[in-house]
């Protein structure tokens, strides 16, 4: 998990209604053992989300030269709640789903 907290950023996998993918940056946290993405309701992730919620997350890489790990998780995504997010979130409101990672 420090592989994907430590560069602050990473890479969320959707699939969009007509089946192809859509890649977005995302800023993951991590609290009780859950991994948070935030989404705003009206983007096209969180859309993606609802209707299908598989998702693929990949660490951000900085340079093929780096030496730094990868670190690729995926999932079913649920939408958080507001009493769960602000139980969880650093910043209650400005995240949207809960993913659960498997490893």
């Amino acid at each position: 998990m420090a592989r994907l907290t430590s560069a602050r950023v990473a890479l969320l996998g959707t699939l969009r209604r007509d089946g192809s993918p859509r890649i977005s940056p995302i800023e993951p946290y991590f609290a009780e053992g859950q991994l948070l993405i935030g989404a705003m309701a009206w983007t096209g992730k969180a859309s993606d989300l609802r209707r299908d919620p598989r998702y693929v997350l990949h660490s951000a890489v900085t340079s093929p030269d780096s030496g730094e790990g990868e670190l690729k998780l995926n999932g079913p995504a649920a939408e958080a709640g507001p009493d769960r997010l602000s139980a969880l979130s650093p910043r209650p409101g400005r995240f949207t789903a809960l993913c659960s990672a498997y490893f």
